[in-house]
């Protein structure tokens, strides 16, 4: 969820950069408006796990702000979580037209093509997720040892497999594997599932 929280700042700044258009075009500002207010109820959703009303939420959005890489982002998420691969592939493709440097956007592509059996457009994508990583030129990518590879639900349990970016060591390891354990009892705040490894 701190992607969805992460992803509210480009939006505001899409905002300000509207607010000359407002004195001058009250109907723009008020699609604006809707714009904003449809991604902040689809990220509200996101947090409660209702995928599809977030989904269409952010479908909302998108309708008025077609080419927001966050809009874009989240409503691929929306779109995996509810098993609508080809759609969030669509949106993602969408996000990596916009951003192209954003490899989180890299990584969900890779996990979407595996989900739809896609396994030349996914390992196309890994090798540009790799090579991204190699080059360095991402601060961010550049710090991580491996990123999330695939992931899915086998009966009540979420599985994630990480593949590291670099072998290393004398038993250096390609994958490794995180089950997401769903806990009985839950504080205020916390989160539903504790990752075990």
């Amino acid at each position: 969820m701190n992607r969805v929280l992460r992803v509210l700042m480009p939006l505001l700044v899409v905002a300000l950069c509207f607010s000359n258009v407002r004195a001058q075009n009250p109907a723009a500002d008020e699609k604006l408006e809707q714009g904003v207010k449809a991604f902040e109820a689809g990220n509200a959703l996101m947090e409660q796990r209702k995928y599809a009303e977030a989904l269409a939420r952010y479908q909302d959005a998108l309708a008025v702000l077609p080419n927001e890489s966050p809009i874009l982002f989240n409503g691929g998420l929306a779109a995996y979580n509810s098993k609508q691969y080809e759609l969030a592939v669509d949106l993602w493709k969408r996000a990596k037209a916009v951003d192209s440097s954003d490899w989180h956007v890299r990584a969900k592509l890779v996990q979407a093509y595996q989900a739809l059996n896609k396994f030349s457009e996914r390992d196309l994508e890994r090798g540009e997720l790799f090579e991204m990583w190699k080059t360095g030129n991402n601060a961010e990518l550049k710090k991580q040892m491996h990123y999330c590879r695939d992931q899915f639900q086998v009966n009540d349990q979420k599985l994630m497999a990480f593949e590291h970016f670099e072998l290393k060591g004398d038993r250096a390891l390609r994958y490794v594997s995180a089950f997401l354990i769903k806990q009985k009892t839950m504080r205020n705040g916390e989160s539903p599932w504790v990752l075990m490894t």
